[in-house]
């Protein structure tokens, strides 16, 4: 059963009503506002915490254990990195992408929620 675990959150305004979009990945747009990861494999900020609609306060997870919504089934292989769908849910990262953390179990298919500890604490110097 996927769980959460204390961990390290920030809160930023919410650029779009997010209500329903809890668990999922989601990114700053231009203005440093949170909305929902749009793009494959894109740069994340975090998995929401909450549910808040336009301009109420976005919990971020940024690093920790969280519950994350799967894309798909997601098979434990070693260490399975996991970045963002086109819908800011979870799926298996490859080389190309941009790994945001790793999954803790096994997903049962899309919309299931699995548990992933998520560290963005990366530094890109490419």
């Amino acid at each position: 059963m996927a769980y959460s675990q204390e961990g390290i959150d920030i809160t930023r305004p919410a650029g779009a009503d997010l209500s329903s979009s809890q668990f999922l990945f989601v990114k700053n747009d231009s203005s440093g506002n949170v909305i929902l990861c749009s793009a494959a494999g894109e740069d994340i900020l975090g998995v929401l915490q909450n549910k808040p609609t336009l301009n109420q306060g976005a919990v971020v997870r940024v690093f920790g254990v969280t519950k994350l919504v799967a894309g798909g089934s997601i098979s434990l292989s070693g260490v399975t990195r996991v970045t963002t769908t086109n819908a800011g849910k979870a799926a298996a990262a490859t080389t190309a992408d941009r790994p945001a953390g790793v999954l803790l179990e096994a997903s049962g298919g899309n919309g299931a929620l699995v548990t992933a500890l998520i560290n963005i604490g990366y530094v890109d110097i490419a």
